[in-house]
């Protein structure tokens, strides 16, 4: 159908210039440009779509490589796991320091996921910090070796590990808490 709407065109349209590559940087001449306003919409509609074809690369690679970097490390033994334990435990001594004593915490992981995106350390926020520490600790330890985390349990395990990474690299940067270097 396009080779006979080309022969059809030639025999009515004698502009030469449609039928050859442009020279250079040479649009097609205006006439035939005004007289299509489809190819202005083709053009249009084709131009703003290329922002959908590199979000969709973008998710694909995030899909495809953002959860191994959040997965859990099954091959971590048993000696591994002791060390997490006690490094764990040490981590929360130290954070133990600077909690204040009028501080009261429901559920610590709202605490943690309300200062991780906003910033904004409350004196809570310690005591929060300090606990999720603490029941990490507790669960590697109940269950000896990450490899033996219930899948169920897979997703929140790793999720309270990003928030406490995340807190402590915040409190790091920012100099929020003031805690000691040896801390």
């Amino acid at each position: 159908m396009a080779a006979a709407l080309l022969a059809v065109s030639k025999m009515f349209i004698h502009d030469p210039r449609l039928y050859k590559t442009p020279v250079g940087d040479a649009p097609p001449p205006f006439w035939i440009r005004a007289a299509d306003p489809d190819l202005h919409g083709v053009s249009f509609a084709h131009g703003s779509n290329d922002g959908q074809k590199g979000m969709g690369l973008i998710m694909l690679i995030l899909i495809g490589t953002v959860p191994t970097a959040y997965a859990l490390h099954h091959a971590m033994t048993h000696k591994d796991s002791l060390d997490f334990v006690a490094v764990s435990q040490q981590a929360a001594n130290a954070l133990d320091k600077y909690v204040n004593p009028n501080s009261v915490v429901g559920d610590p992981r709202d605490e943690i996921e309300d200062f991780v995106p906003t910033k904004e350390w409350t004196p809570n926020s310690m005591l929060a910090l300090r606990n999720m520490i603490n029941d990490i600790g507790t669960e590697v330890a109940n269950f000896k070796e990450l490899g033996r985390v219930p899948e169920n349990q897979v997703r929140n395990f790793r999720n309270d590990m990003y928030l406490v990474s995340e807190s402590l690299r915040l409190l790091k940067k920012n100099d929020t808490a003031n805690i000691s270097a040896s801390d």
